[in-house]
């Protein structure tokens, strides 16, 4: 799905899947969504101790794939509106890893400025760290999810980790890697905040001290701009 979506490069646009958990709708970027399937819950194996969330596997075209249960994972509420709709599968990919959500339903895909999307508050965040923002669509607010941080909570050996080269005879390589990577600027744009400070963590360590860090492509790029303004003018 994601493959046939295509944004004019510059226009500060980002394309969100809108889907239903309970009565609620969520969003994510399309671009992280390989496709949507029906949900069959006969073709579900169960996983013994698994994460309460996670329903178990099933098998996409020879691929076993992890299915949650974001209903579960967010506890929301059923909709008692919703009747009998089927459920459907989201299967999405990021970091190298595929994983199958289940939702309510697919609504449809919006494209919107990155503008428009309003962060969670500071209040709010503390409690659903996996909502991270909001946009305000046809008079109705679609919270969107980090699906990052969901596969972080299930999952937490796929958070990154760095550990610094420890053997006594390679730290003054280390020590002069570090001098010359602290000269170095580092702009990072990543919708995930899990994914940024993770990533911040790893840079970090490895000695990119001069960073910093944005939610959205179109920041990160106005910032080069400016930076390179700023060089020209020096």
């Amino acid at each position: 799905m994601a493959n046939r979506i295509l944004l004019e490069s510059g226009t500060n646009e980002v394309e969100i899947i809108e889907f239903l958990v309970g009565g609620q709708g969520f969003g994510v970027n399309v671009a992280k969504v390989r496709e949507i399937v029906p949900y069959n819950p006969a073709a579900i194996t169960a996983v013994p101790e698994a994460y309460p969330s996670v329903l178990g596997m099933f098998i996409l075209r020879d691929s076993t794939i992890p299915l949650i249960d974001l209903r579960q994972h967010l506890e929301v509420a059923l909709d008692p509106h919703k009747g009998d709709s089927p459920q459907v599968v989201m299967v999405c990919e990021f970091n190298e890893m595929v994983n199958g959500f289940l939702v309510d339903g697919v609504n449809q895909i919006h494209r919107c400025s990155w503008d428009a999307i309003s962060p969670i508050s500071t209040y709010i965040s503390q409690y659903r760290p996996s909502v991270t923002s909001s946009i305000k669509i046809d008079d109705r607010n679609i919270l969107l999810i980090d699906l990052e941080h969901i596969i972080a909570d299930i999952y937490p050996e796929t958070r990154m980790v760095y550990h610094e080269e420890e053997d006594p005879q390679h730290a003054p390589d280390i020590e002069h890697r570090h001098e010359e990577r602290e000269q170095i600027k580092v702009i990072l744009a990543e919708d995930s905040p899990i994914v940024r400070a993770s990533v911040k963590k790893v840079l970090t360590q490895t000695g990119y001290t001069d960073l910093e860090m944005f939610d959205n492509g179109q920041d990160a790029y106005d910032r080069v701009v400016e930076k390179n303004d700023e060089a020209k003018r020096a």
